[in-house]
């Protein structure tokens, strides 16, 4: 049953690449099982950890999310209406040094599926890194190539490796 249910997913998230238009790709998502707003515009990007469906993904009205995006489903995903997620983004959900193989670093580093949230209206530059935990406020924006470990707050620019708020917009 499980080797059934990974055929499924593999297969349908390889449909999405074949879908020609974001409006329809936000469709088909909806069709997976995430919660898409209307609106939503979504190009071609990568899903990993998509072993419990696409429940995980919830993505409000007007949300964009560019191509080449990296979205990890392990834990909850929230992208908030009208945010923009620009090309080549990474947002990771769940940290794991290597549970399945072993690793003894597990024992320092526990697995954890915490999640993260990109606010109303807030902008991700190109080539953000947003790890588990990351919580951007609404309306923020994020540099181009920034790294965001952790909250971020509502109405500013940040901009670094970590990200960090550099003034109030």
């Amino acid at each position: 049953m499980k080797i059934l249910k990974m055929t499924w997913y593999v297969a349908a998230t390889s449909l999405l690449s074949l879908i020609p238009h974001p409006r329809w790709r936000a469709w088909w998502l909806r069709c997976l099982g995430a919660q898409v707003g209307r609106g939503v515009r979504v190009h071609p990007c990568r899903f990993i950890n998509h072993e419990l469906g696409f429940s995980n993904l919830r993505i409000g009205d007007g949300a964009y999310i560019g191509a080449d995006c990296l979205l990890d489903l392990a834990g909850s995903l929230d992208i908030e209406a009208r945010a923009t997620v620009s090309a080549r983004c990474v947002l990771i959900t769940h940290v794991d040094p290597g549970r399945s193989h072993g690793n003894p670093l597990v024992r320092l580093y526990p697995p954890t599926k915490r999640g993260c949230r990109i606010g109303r209206e807030a902008w991700l530059g190109v080539g953000v890194l947003v790890l588990e935990t990351g919580d951007i406020g609404s309306g923020c924006v994020v540099a181009a190539g920034g790294v965001v470990t952790g909250q971020l707050p509502a109405g500013h620019l940040c901009v670094g490796q970590p990200a960090r708020p550099m003034r109030a917009i």
